[in-house]
């Protein structure tokens, strides 16, 4: 795989440059305006990836230094400018400075499962972890609080987010959250797209009262909740309702933490967030114990993806966020998508999202969206459903509960 930067006087040149340099291929993986991180001022950064072998990859130009490493340096775009075109490349970027260990916290860390040095959540009281014996509770207690009576078991919960939407993501989501329930969980799925409701519409569930009847109207969560297929219950959010599209912090936070006490009577808390890196579904996500990441093979899903994870990559979380391919032809294609994707996070961001799970381009799915139905249920042979079981057997093997403090994981506030 190819990475590399190209500059130029405006995105247009930025980016044909890049086509020019990397072929019709090349994925566009961040842009950066005038005159930041070096930048000159009037100039475009374009970060570009591709499959092309370097020997093989065609040649931008004047401003094409070759490929020989994994990164090659700045290609800049003609500029209609007098005098000799400037080939210099950008410089490395400074080194984080070292904090000073005496500064009020310093030395802070992402929290680890079992980590009795792990944040408070919001809304846990002090008590209520000294009386747990930390955060993974008394010695020899099973997560999900099993053998402990006086425990309360600890959900699992898994947030889905995307960089784009059109990827599946409701559709995993909700399949999922029926797969788990056959497998004998009890299961809360939240639709966690506040302001433009999916869920509902896809399991063909009419609620009388959504989310913004808790959020404005004072309703409790349990005031809203719907029943749906193998016995789930899902909590749905409102369709056109612009303030729930972004909400404050004291109620989005105010409307986690009823979340988290809904929760704690069930086995698995499903979120499927909404598309993008708004503040918002990045909180969601943030929230949950287990965040999968979706794409599909087609460029713009991976560039979306790509910024997702980068979005992620800011804010403390449980654990790092894992991969799911869907609408793939084959596993091959779904590795090859994988592969680049982790390549580049590698990279740039320091890690390499675990790919676990391939969801196949299934005509079981386009079917059963227009049925209003599950999939694992209307075509439960399906190459698809299968690929959802499989998913939700990992999901809930013992490696991926949680061993926090009952409830959702308020992790840092966004």
């Amino acid at each position: 795989m190819q990475i590399r930067r190209f500059r130029a006087a405006g995105m247009a040149q930025a980016l044909r440059a890049a086509r020019r340099a990397l072929g019709p291929d090349a994925v566009i993986l961040e842009t950066r305006l005038l005159g930041v991180d070096g930048l000159q001022a009037g100039e475009v950064e374009v970060l570009a990836a591709t499959d092309h072998d370097p020997e093989t990859a065609p040649r931008a130009g004047r401003g094409d230094h070759g490929a020989a490493a994994a990164v090659s340096p700045v290609v800049r775009a003609a500029r209609p400018r007098s005098g000799p075109e400037d080939d210099r490349t950008l410089p490395r970027p400074r080194p984080r400075p070292r904090a000073d260990r005496n500064a009020p916290g310093a030395g802070e860390r992402e929290p680890r499962r079992g980590d009795s040095r792990a944040p408070l959540m919001a809304g846990e009281p002090l008590e209520a972890r000294a009386k747990a014996g930390g955060p993974e509770g008394p010695q020899g207690s099973s997560p999900t609080g099993a053998g402990d009576p006086g425990r309360e078991r600890v959900p699992l919960s898994v947030a889905v987010a995307s960089g784009k939407g059109g990827v599946g993501k409701t559709n995993l989501v909700t399949n999922l959250a029926v797969a788990m329930a056959e497998m004998g969980r009890a299961v809360l799925l939240l639709d966690g797209d506040l302001g433009l409701a999916n869920v509902n519409l896809l399991l063909g569930l009419v609620p009388e009262h959504t989310l913004h009847d808790v959020v404005m109207g004072g309703l409790d969560l349990a005031e809203i909740l719907l029943s749906g297929p193998a016995g789930i219950c899902v909590l749905p959010a409102s369709s056109g309702v612009e303030r729930m599209a972004d909400l404050d912090e004291y109620r989005r936070e105010a409307l986690l933490l009823a979340l988290e006490k809904a929760s704690r009577d069930r086995d698995v808390l499903l979120i499927d967030t909404g598309p993008g890196i708004h503040r918002q579904n990045l909180r969601l996500a943030q929230a949950a114990d287990e965040i999968l990441v979706m794409t599909t093979p087609e460029p713009l899903a991976f560039a979306s993806a790509y910024a997702s994870l980068k979005a992620l990559a800011s804010r403390r979380l449980a654990r790092r966020p894992r991969l799911v391919v869907s609408m793939a032809r084959d596993e091959a294609e779904a590795l090859r998508v994988a592969h680049r994707l982790q390549r580049v996070a590698r990279r740039f961001l320091g890690f390499a999202p675990e790919l676990w799970g391939v969801i196949p381009a299934d005509e079981a799915v386009p079917r059963a969206v227009h049925e209003q139905k599950p999939f694992v249920q209307s075509c439960p042979d399906s190459p698809a459903a299968q690929a959802v079981r499989r998913l939700a057997e990992r999901l809930l093997e013992p490696a991926a509960r949680p061993v926090a403090t009952p409830g959702v994981p308020h992790r840092a506030a966004a």
